[in-house]
């Protein structure tokens, strides 16, 4: 299979399967082209870019969390793309040690709860929090737990993302099997 935009953009039919084949630099380069083109667009369809996350999760190429976070950067536009890959990167696949979580999670304290950012890191900070292979020591998961509930209790009571908070629920009292 060669890989390009294409892949990407059928990725809710595809199978990690599809891309273990692929070189991990051709990969790399390829999704950042893809995601780079969500950036800044009048309508960034998170559910492609969900699946996207999923189709390299599972598949045998690691670390792609990084390069997202390093080449991508961290401006509200880049971090939502970013958020709504990693949500289906993350459950499947650890978050590398050299991810700065801190830095990420930081959009939840600075963007307005309206923000799409706002949404997208919650929902990708959430699959680190539940995949329990995520590689997360047992205070990081508690301090991101914390501040996930809190930002659970600021969407209630302004009204918003009710998608969201269905996820967010599941950490009032975490299930054995929490929806990804």
């Amino acid at each position: 299979m060669a890989i390009g935009p294409a892949t990407f953009n059928d990725a809710k039919h595809l199978t990690g399967a599809a891309l273990d084949g692929e070189d991990p630099t051709a990969v790399e380069e390829t999704l950042l082209d893809w995601l780079r083109i969500w950036i800044g667009a009048s309508f960034v369809d998170d559910e492609s870019i969900w699946f996207a996350g999923q189709l390299v999760g599972g598949s045998r190429h690691s670390g792609i969390d990084t390069a997202v976070q390093r080449k991508l950067g961290a401006d509200p536009a880049a971090q939502t793309v970013a958020g709504d890959f990693l949500r289906g990167y993350w459950a499947w696949k650890p978050v590398a040690r050299e991810f700065d979580l801190e830095a990420f999670a930081r959009a939840l304290d600075t963007s307005a709860p309206e923000e799409p950012v706002y949404a997208a890191t919650a929902l990708a900070l959430y699959s680190a929090v539940t995949n329990d292979a995520s590689g997360l020591d047992p205070e990081m998961r508690r301090r991101l737990r914390e501040k996930l509930l809190a930002v659970r209790t600021i969407l209630a009571s302004k009204g918003l993302y009710p998608g969201v908070l269905v996820y967010l629920d599941y950490l009032v009292k975490l299930p054995r099997s929490a929806p990804r």
